[in-house]
């Protein structure tokens, strides 16, 4: 099976106000519904930016926003067993970013790493870590 989902990355240069922890979900073909959890800060001391989920099922990243795919969300809690698992060896990952509304210094990525299998809690307080130990 393949794992299809639309994020649309319109970085736009500006913050909304307070950011939700869990601001929606959107539907990955092959997998289900995808909960979001917003990251627990840009950088430690650093607030982190809003997304909406569109009506269209499309993820609405502003300036400095960052969220992960969850199994379920509880707002204002962070628990690293909910984040979701993919197991894709010998899948598929396909997905569609339009950036045509990111303007200079603005970064639309996607990483693929193991919040779920991650019990120490990050210096951002959401679990998240990477090779670099950038959160």
């Amino acid at each position: 099976p393949r794992f299809t989902f639309w994020l649309l990355a319109l970085a736009r240069c500006g913050v909304l106000a307070s950011a939700s922890t869990c601001p929606g979900s959107v539907h990955v073909e092959g997998y289900g519904q995808s909960a979001l959890t917003n990251a627990g800060s840009n950088v430690p001391g650093q607030s982190v930016g809003s997304l909406e989920v569109g009506a269209d099922g499309a993820i609405v990243a502003h300036m400095d926003a960052r969220a992960y795919f969850s199994d379920s969300c509880t707002e204002g809690s962070y628990d690293h067993t909910r984040y979701s698992g993919l197991k894709l060896l010998g899948q598929t990952l396909k997905f569609t970013t339009d950036i045509s509304g990111a303007g200079c210094g603005c970064n639309a990525a996607l990483y693929l790493v193991s919040m779920k299998q991650n019990s120490d809690i990050s210096s951002c307080k959401d679990y998240y870590c990477d090779a670099n130990e950038v959160c």
